[in-house]
């Protein structure tokens, strides 16, 4: 029998004779599958699918109860509709060109950059993180791409020892984020291409060769910020609020000795949060459960604080924030102590946690 034609959102699990081409559905190869479709499957590409087994999302990884998943195996048949495959070579954008806010369905983005930093892998929420740091002529600073799980893992030490190289690199299929600042970070789409082709890596190429003075400026100061110094020269707090955010650096510290006129309640919110990642929950102290914005099942909800304070130390004042670490080393209590206060004692008065008025950054 002829399979039928049919949109992704109309299958389920009792789909039997079909193909499929349109929305969207997450579709998932394993083992030997993988190889055996690397060279068929390609980002961008327009596919007509066959015989591919249709399943409920395990609900871990469903972002809403009724979500169905593919699974690609020796089974499927896979029909390109697009054969000329440089077509889907990456579109590459320079820095200054990548949209500071991207929405759901947007198009995902290609950047080529030149390897300036290259820092250690992290773990954040049982996840490898790493975050690589490139530039390009049209942006006067370092671009931070976060790379994760598997990318992270690939080569990471190899991409390492070409830092002072001025090599040329490209990312695809990143998103566009703000967690710390203006930076992108890797999809499962993603991929780093280690020796990208073609005239916009060659013109970066060139321009790297004639500016390599400029790069290691560049790459200077990203060594300056990430590397702790014993040398902790105070800044005053108006040169702090003098300076500009297209002058300042993601990461760039300061140290300052400030004293903190009063303290009160009212800026302190306490509230209940996941344990890895910090989001407000609605569940009851301790429960276990799954966090919606880290996706870890075995989150905990436990107290957590935000502080804002306006300082002095002098010159000038600012407002700081202080969030759950910071505000114990402040107080000398912990989040369960004042989370337990703050049921009992909800008055505007001075917030007799303080212990010190005199800080040092």
């Amino acid at each position: 029998m002829k399979p039928e034609p049919k949109k992704l959102k109309e299958l389920d699990d009792k789909a039997a004779n079909y193909k499929v081409k349109g929305y969207t559905m997450k579709a998932t190869l394993f083992e030997k599958d993988i190889e055996r479709y690397e060279e068929a499957l390609k980002r961008n590409g327009e596919y007509e699918i066959s015989n591919a087994t249709i399943a409920q999302t395990p609900t871990q990884h469903a972002s809403h109860p009724s979500e169905y998943q593919m699974t690609i195996n020796s089974r499927a048949r896979i029909s390109p509709l697009i054969t000329d495959f440089s077509l889907l070579e990456p579109q590459y954008r320079s820095i200054s060109a990548i949209p500071r806010a991207m929405s759901e369905g947007d198009d995902l983005i290609d950047v080529l950059g030149v390897l300036l930093y290259v820092d250690d892998i992290k773990i954040i929420n049982q996840t490898n993180v790493q975050e690589i740091h490139i530039t390009d002529p049209s942006y006067d600073r370092s671009l931070i791409v976060s790379v994760w799980n598997e990318l992270a893992r690939n080569d990471s030490e190899i991409i390492k020892t070409w830092c002072a190289s001025n090599v040329v690199i490209g990312f695809t299929a990143l998103r566009s984020t703000t967690i710390k600042g203006f930076s992108m970070a890797s999809t499962m789409s993603s991929e780093i291409i280690k020796h990208p082709q073609g005239t916009k890596a060659e013109s970066l190429r060139t321009w790297a060769i004639q500016n390599q003075t400029l790069l290691n400026d560049r790459r200077s100061k990203l060594l300056d910020i990430h590397t702790l110094s014993t040398d902790n020269n105070i800044t005053s707090v108006k040169e702090i609020n003098a300076r500009k955010c297209s002058t300042t650096w993601q990461d760039e510290r300061f140290w300052i000795d400030v004293t903190m006129p009063t303290a009160t309640t009212k800026n302190m919110y306490v509230y209940l949060g996941c344990n890895k990642c910090g989001r407000r929950n609605n569940e009851i102290e301790n429960a276990i459960y799954k966090c919606s914005k880290c996706s870890a099942i075995d989150a905990t909800s436990v107290p957590r604080i935000t502080f804002k304070a306006d300082v002095t130390d002098g010159s000038s004042e600012m407002e700081l924030t202080f969030f759950s670490k910071e505000v114990e080393l402040l107080t000398g209590s912990t989040c369960a102590e004042i989370w337990s206060l703050k049921q009992i004692v909800r008055q505007p008065n001075i917030f007799y946690f303080f212990k010190i008025y005199t800080l040092f950054f």
